[in-house]
């Protein structure tokens, strides 16, 4: 029988923390290269926050959370059988404790991150970004009164039956698609919905659904929605009427930003982008302010950061992307770099010092 103690043994192998490293080296690189051609999200839902990813050969591979959770695991087990507590050992404590923080912190922000977008013309502002990677039902009644009710896209499946509880309306799923092209006279006259690759820019994948409507025993209209539709589709169930629409899900940003001015660089004699900088106003719990957002400076408000991502042109303006990043737990990288140092610092400073002690001593 296979007793604890030689569990932890046998997950303190230096052979398990080089074989980790090893993959995970690989895994980097191959994600980095592949980030190029099938962008961020991509990479980081197949490599850098997946606990499982499958080779071109069918062959399956530890995804990099896996990695992490192994290499925090054998440096636990580790410090279990090898750390015996000294005051001289001190130094060498915080390194671990500092180690033991930065794993940690990543494997929670890998949870807890969300990445949005932001898109702004000059003049126009706004309080929230939007995440692609997530979509939402959403009804409203047209009394104002009425809130707003929303359901998550994730959790509805063909066959079965949602219900939005306040406006008492349900609908029957008939059909469901997480990446889909829409055919029809109009975006306000559906005819069909036929079912699309998903592509591996997750942004790209447009969903939609077919449904059944009813409230209080009353049987409504077929609907069928469309995610790049942009507005609500309006329906009525007796005397009442609903409008209901298939959207990604709203980030609520702590700040209004608002683009002030878009400026661009190209290289010389071409049209190619070398540098393109947004001057945004930000106006939240803090006195409204300035910022300059460019493509190697992001802004940092709370545990929000605002990239410089893009830009495009429509109907005669520049649109300026930004990409936006919430991560509550930001400073813990820094904090176990700190803790890190401090380890380092104390623990060649007391070497430095028992040696002198020493010599002195002789």
């Amino acid at each position: 029988m296979i007793s604890v103690k030689n569990l932890i043994r046998t997950a303190a192998s230096v052979k398990l923390l080089i074989l980790c490293l090893v993959i995970l080296s690989v895994l980097v690189v191959w994600g980095t290269f592949y980030q190029v051609e099938y962008g961020v999200h991509a990479a980081q839902r197949s490599f850098f926050n997946s606990w499982l990813l499958f080779t071109p050969f069918g062959l399956p591979l530890p995804g990099v959370k896996s990695i992490i959770a192994l290499v925090s695991i054998n440096l636990l087990s580790s410090f279990i059988t090898s750390f015996r507590f000294k005051w001289t050992n001190t130094g060498i404590l915080l390194v671990h404790a500092g180690t033991a923080v930065l794993f940690l912190s990543g494997a929670v922000s890998s949870f807890t991150l969300r990445e949005s977008v932001l898109t702004l013309g000059e003049g126009e502002c706004s309080r929230e970004s939007i995440d692609f990677n997530t979509w939402d039902l959403m009804l409203s009644g047209n009394s104002r009164e009425q809130k707003a009710e929303i359901l998550d896209f994730s959790d509805l499946r063909a066959g079965k039956t949602c219900r939005f509880s306040r406006a008492g309306v349900s609908l029957a799923i008939q059909d469901i698609f997480t990446s889909c092209v829409a055919y029809g006279s109009s975006i306000d006259n559906l005819d069909s919905l036929l079912p699309k690759p998903q592509t591996k820019d997750q942004g790209a994948n447009i969903p939609g659904l077919i449904a059944s409507a009813s409230r209080n025993g009353l049987s409504g209209p077929e609907i069928t929605l469309y995610g790049g539709a942009g507005k609500p589709s309006a329906f009525a169930i007796g005397t009442d009427t609903f409008r209901i629409i298939l959207q990604p899900r709203r980030v609520k940003l702590p700040a209004s930003i608002g683009l002030i001015s878009f400026s661009m660089e190209t290289h010389p004699g071409s049209e190619d982008a070398r540098r393109f900088t947004s001057r945004v106003g930000v106006s939240g719990i803090e006195s409204p302010r300035e910022a300059v957002i460019s493509m190697n400076k992001p802004f940092r408000y709370g545990s929000f950061t605002f990239y410089q991502a893009g830009y495009s042109k429509e109907a005669g303006r520049i649109l300026s992307t930004f990409s936006v990043v919430e991560n509550p737990i930001r400073f813990a990288p820094y904090t176990a770099g700190i803790i890190i140092m401090a380890g380092l610092f104390l623990h060649f400073f007391l070497k430095f010092t028992l040696d002198i002690i020493s010599r002195k001593a002789r």
